[in-house]
Formats: structure tokens, sequence, C-alpha cells
């Protein structure tokens, strides 16, 4: 897990419980602001999985593929 993952999941996470507490406080700011956070934090999450990707197929490009034949006969 990278940083960026943290990062969104922790961005995500919290505003998630400020949704929550401007939903049950009836604060609409604290509720908006909450769920831009959200999104945020989703966007941040994304980022860290194409970073996640993009890693692994450069280390895939890194490996030499052999595309050597069998040739043996079972007879």
């Amino acid at each position: 897990m990278n940083k960026s993952l943290l990062k969104g999941l922790s961005i995500y996470s919290l505003g998630l419980t400020q949704e929550m507490c401007g939903r049950f406080l009836g604060n609409n700011r604290l509720q908006v602001s909450g769920v831009h956070m959200q999104v945020s934090g989703k966007c941040q999450i994304a980022v860290g999985d194409a970073q996640s990707i993009i890693r692994d197929c450069l280390k895939r490009q890194e490996k030499p593929v052999s595309i050597g034949m069998n040739t043996r006969s079972t007879t």
C-alpha cells in the first residue's frame, strides 16, 4: 500500500465522519464539506491505484520475456 492510498482512505474516512456529524447536528455546511472530502479521498485512492498499476507494468517490462518453444517429441 502506498502513501496515496493511505492518505485517500484517511481523507475519505474523515469526510464520512463529517457528513454524518453534519446530518446529526443539522449543519448543512458541515455535511457538504464532508461530501467534498469524500470525493477528494476517492480521487486520492484512484491516484494510488493508478500508481501501483503503473509500477507493476514497469516491473513487468523490465523482466526479459523468453519465448522458447519446446520441440520435444513425445513419440
